[in-house]
């Protein structure tokens, strides 16, 4: 994988963060754990492109997404609710938007077009966001490519230590807060399974 190749998955990787409030551990390896079927991979994203939902999209149909459309991403086990008794494994549904600044969609597919994968068993042993070797992202892989990322954002150098990839958890809190979103329908799309862990997000509103 190039350089342009890894700035696809770094974009998917980040948008996708903001837009579901997904821990690093939901998308990324630790160190003691092995690839396998609670993971995240290609075939938890599924699409509805032109009202026909589909797990394993063709070429044609990635290039003619338009506004409305929708990713699909079905979530991994969380820390907080290993067994899916909590929040389950509903899906979450991510709009497409040509020119939004930040869509998860958007960016999704163009990973899917640049790195396709079809058929379940392709899909399914194939991690949603992978590193320049083609093998899933590690959560130190993550802090790495977020430091970068960060030093060529223009953020100064002394604020770079506020952020981390936990970050987007907060953004998209907070900006589910300013669009009047409720506590309770925050804390259920960013699967926090108490009230306080909530607070603690907003504590700077």
């Amino acid at each position: 994988m190039c350089i342009r190749d890894r700035s696809f998955s770094a974009r998917a990787l980040w948008a996708t963060l903001a837009q579901t409030g997904f821990r690093k551990a939901e998308v990324a390896l630790s160190a003691q754990q092995a690839f396998g079927p609670r993971c995240l991979t290609r075939h938890n994203l599924r699409w509805r492109i032109g009202n026909v939902e589909t797990a394993d999209p063709s070429e044609a149909q990635l290039k003619g997404m338009r506004n409305g459309d929708i990713a699909i991403l079905i979530p991994p086990k969380s820390k907080c609710d290993q067994f899916g008794l909590e929040w389950g494994q509903a899906p979450i549904y991510l709009r497409y938007h040509v020119s939004s600044a930040v869509c998860a969609a958007r960016a999704l597919r163009d990973l899917e077009l640049r790195h396709p994968r079809h058929g379940l068993t392709q899909r399914e042993t194939t991690a949603l966001f992978v590193r320049d070797n083609g093998l899933p992202l590690s959560t130190a892989n993550v802090d790495k490519l977020f430091k970068e990322c960060l030093a060529g954002s223009g953020i100064p150098r002394s604020a770079q230590a506020t952020y981390s990839p936990h970050s987007f958890r907060r953004y998209l809190a907070c900006a589910l807060k300013a669009q009047g979103a409720s506590d309770s329908t925050i804390q259920a799309l960013l699967r926090w399974k108490t009230a306080e862990s909530l607070k603690l997000s907003l504590i700077h509103i």
